[in-house]
């Protein structure tokens, strides 16, 4: 007689075909302009600058330092995209493997576990962002642990005001002391360092100008340079009455986050702020 043939099971070859796709679509897919971003701050952490100080940036730092050894090692060329890329497919592999776990401890059936797998891998919205070099994925939003004989997610907590104000008053002596090393600070003439020299201010009058111009609350260019802008806070009574949908109505209404704010010397930290990137006339009403 014959042996018998193996069957294969369809959930598993699709599980399989998803995955051999998200390992194309690593190596060929064209870069997004964030990668880049995220490439070149690693690229300034490595050189020894310091975010938000030397150069501009608006996300956490964690990344760039952490892929800062992995590009000394790498190299600067054009093949380190896609070693990046190929690290970050793994990060993307290690969480269907996890959600493989979490499916299999709940069903209790690998051919739930495969399934949910399955599902994961064909969504184009979580593969086609997971494996590019972004901080997105790394993001831990709690953990699941045991109560018993059930599995449960804790969430990580919101940051509460106090944990802003925390924040906010490690960030306030070292901009003051930056301020003043720029010769921008608000300290009396003759104290040390309030009058150093701005070596931007010979080397690049423009950008000597924008920094100013941001430490002071005023525009730098355009019909309305020199004019002091909103300060961070005051939205428009427009805005005003469409609370519940903008930002600085009190919650992010995308992420259910609730805004926090810290105010110490004339500084302002905010977070829980959100808005969508096409509405600019909510973006102008914060500059």
């Amino acid at each position: 007689m014959p042996p018998p043939r193996t069957r294969i099971d369809p959930v598993s070859a699709l599980m399989w075909v998803f995955a051999a796709l998200a390992c194309a679509l690593a190596v060929f897919r064209v870069f997004d302009p964030g990668e880049i971003e995220h490439m070149h701050a690693t690229w300034h952490g490595l050189a020894g600058r310091l975010p938000f100080v030397d150069f501009f940036e608006h996300h956490h730092p964690l990344l760039w330092y952490t892929l800062a050894p992995i590009l000394a090692a790498v190299g600067e060329s054009a093949r380190t995209l896609i070693v990046f890329r190929l690290i970050f497919l793994g990060l993307t592999f290690a969480i269907a493997r996890v959600t493989y776990l979490l499916a299999l401890e709940i069903g209790e059936s690998r051919q739930t576990a495969r399934l949910a797998v399955l599902l994961l891998l064909s969504t184009t919205t979580f593969v086609s962002v997971a494996i590019e070099i972004r901080p997105d994925v790394p993001l831990i939003d709690g953990v699941f642990a045991r109560d018993r004989a059930d599995l449960r997610f804790g969430p990580a907590p919101w940051l509460t005001t106090a944990d802003v104000a925390d924040v906010l008053a490690t960030i306030v002596p070292r901009v003051r002391g930056l301020l003043e090393r720029r010769g921008v600070g608000d300290g009396e003439e003759g104290e040390e360092g309030a009058s150093a020299a701005d070596e931007w201010a010979e080397d690049a009058p423009v950008l000597a100008g924008m920094a100013g111009a941001s430490v002071q609350g005023t525009f730098a260019l355009g019909p309305r340079a020199g004019k002091r802008a909103r300060p961070c806070g005051a939205v428009p009574v427009e805005d005003q009455r469409r609370a519940g949908t903008v930002p600085g109505s009190g919650r992010c209404h995308a992420c259910g986050e609730p805004r926090r704010t810290a105010r110490q010397e004339g500084f302002d930290l905010e977070t829980g702020l959100f808005n969508q990137d096409t509405d600019t006339a909510v973006f102008d009403s914060y500059a």
